[in-house]
């Protein structure tokens, strides 16, 4: 790895900063493939059953479905 390193120094690239660049383009793409509804969806689902009544449930949906779902999109 050292080897393949000081390659790229000699070429111009800066390791370092290629691997900062491979790092932040791999996380854009993760980031673009899970939208706000799916995570909503996902932290009622976690939360729910440490909520005392199913009306808790019920006001975290509406209420992202009236007001919040509408700007941010699904």
């Amino acid at each position: 790895m050292a080897l393949e390193c000081r390659k790229q120094v000699l070429t111009g690239i800066d390791p370092i900063e290629k691997r900062k660049q491979e790092r932040l383009l791999h996380t854009e793409v993760n980031l673009e493939a899970v939208s706000f509804k799916d995570c909503a969806d996902k932290y009622i689902s976690a939360k729910s059953n440490e909520w005392t009544n199913d009306k808790h449930r019920k006001q975290w949906v509406s209420t992202l479905e009236t007001f919040v779902y509408p700007v941010f999109g699904t």
